[in-house]
């Protein structure tokens, strides 16, 4: 098992103001989605938060993945809005780490769900990568 500091009961608070990237363009010139927050973009930042959470809490060797997770996409955001996502650590099970997450703007909660990560070595990762490529080409 890995050592490491990562314990249940851990909470991080993210923030990132949403940007036109954000948005999934609609192909319009000026479609009503250019200025909506996407729901990929908030899973982007749930990402973006549990890796800043987690991952330093880890042997510099290691980081965590996502294995799995549900996200529930309430509330319409605007781009140019204040994102704020918040993650709890509710369970650590050998090298597998459970969060909570709910995600605000400032007119409230827009989105909640659960993500699953797994601690894995990095060097160990990307050759099992490399491996599945190698035989793909190969057959």
């Amino acid at each position: 098992m890995i050592e490491h500091k990562i314990r249940a009961g851990l909470i991080s608070t993210y923030q990132k103001e949403a940007t036109y990237d954000d948005a999934i363009p609609s192909g319009d010139s000026v479609g009503i989605m250019d200025y909506l927050v996407s729901t990929p973009a908030l899973f982007r930042m749930v990402i973006e938060a549990s890796s800043g959470l987690l991952d330093p809490l880890l042997p510099e060797a290691y980081i965590t993945v996502g294995k799995g997770a549900e996200i529930t996409h309430e509330k319409p955001s605007l781009t140019n809005s204040l994102i704020t996502i918040k993650l709890m650590v509710t369970k650590v099970e050998d090298d597998r780490v459970f969060l909570e997450f709910t995600g605000h703007d400032p007119f409230g909660q827009i989105c909640k769900g659960t993500c699953e990560r797994v601690i894995v070595n990095k060097d160990v990762l990307l050759e099992y990568a490399y491996k599945r490529a190698s035989a793909e080409i190969t057959q």
